[in-house]
């Protein structure tokens, strides 16, 4: 790249040392010496000579700890994989959540999947040796298809939330809090339960209300990053070596972003955790009620024994 595009974040609380020693050149290294310690201990028929080459591999690896863990190049080769594998356990995940709720014909999936043959497009030209296109240009790309997943999940999501949430029915709940909150003997404790049943139930109907408009912003943001998506790849292949390409396509991604979108994708998916985490206590409150009503009492099992 030329420099204009800022690089990869650093990964967090990495063991670079302990990166070197799990890589699998280092096990087929040992491996090989194995192979090639028994072999000479056959042949020459003196058994130490096994350990000939172990003991030049941790040589080696020895050699190799005092300055490859701080390696820039190495570093950016760990940390290039560790993202690589967050960012593929989010796609999978992502496309069997879709792919549970939508039939495989949606159009959104031929926009998805021409953006994957293209990013495998740019991922060849990325490689090549003439290009201003770096892997780090294409990972931001590739996060830019795993943001079109999310934001296309999230209005399955609120589609689904829209038919499970009835306003009309959220409103006739708070008007009756509201009726009987105007009861003047109503005990205190009581109206505190009451005001703040109104809030909650407000407050999801806000929500509800919203929900509208967000699915609009999000169904936008994924027709505008499907389109600058493909413009960006034309535009790189027709060029892959313009000096300009690193703030065109700083510029481009800033056009994809969604950051908005996203962040309320994040509050939709706290919701439904914190809604199932609700729905588990209850139900484990409703069962443990139940043990206890069917459990006879303790003076029926003492008049029980004395019978």
């Amino acid at each position: 790249m030329t420099g204009d595009s800022a690089g990869p974040p650093p990964e967090e609380e990495v063991n670079y040392l302990l990166e070197m020693f799990q890589h699998r050149g280092n096990f087929w290294g040992l491996c090989a010496g194995l192979i090639a310690g028994s072999t000479a201990a056959v042949v020459t028929g003196i058994a130490p000579a096994i350990l000939i080459p172990v003991v030049a591999q941790a040589g080696v690896n020895g050699l190799l700890a005092l300055f490859l863990p701080e390696s820039p190049v190495f570093r950016e080769a760990v940390d290039r994989k560790k993202r690589k594998t967050r960012r593929e356990a989010a796609r999978v995940h992502l496309i069997e959540e879709i792919e549970r709720r939508v039939p495989g014909s949606h159009a959104n999936w031929e926009g998805y999947h021409r953006m994957g043959e293209q990013l495998r497009s740019l991922q060849k030209t990325a490689k090549a040796t003439e290009t201003s296109l770096s892997l780090w240009d294409v990972e931001r790309l590739e996060e830019t298809a795993v943001d079109f997943l999310r934001l296309w999940l999230a209005r399955i999501s609120i589609h689904e939330r829209m038919q499970a949430t009835d306003e009309r029915s959220l409103e006739g709940q708070i008007k009756q809090l509201e009726h009987q909150m105007t009861d003047q003997e109503l005990p205190f404790l009581d109206r505190q339960r009451l005001e703040k049943a109104r809030d909650d139930l407000t407050s999801v109907l806000n929500r509800r209300r919203s929900y509208g408009s967000h699915d609009q912003a999000m169904a936008a943001s994924m027709l505008a990053m499907a389109d600058a998506f493909g413009a960006v790849y034309h535009r790189i292949m027709a060029n892959p070596s313009g000096q300009d390409l690193g703030s065109y396509l700083n510029d481009a991604l800033a056009k994809m972003s969604a950051t908005e979108e996203l962040d309320f994708v994040a509050d939709l998916e706290i919701d439904q955790a914190l809604a199932k985490s609700r729905a588990a206590r209850s139900q484990a409150s409703a069962s443990h009620e139940a043990m206890r009503d069917a459990a006879p009492s303790r003076g029926a099992r003492r008049q029980k024994r004395k019978t």
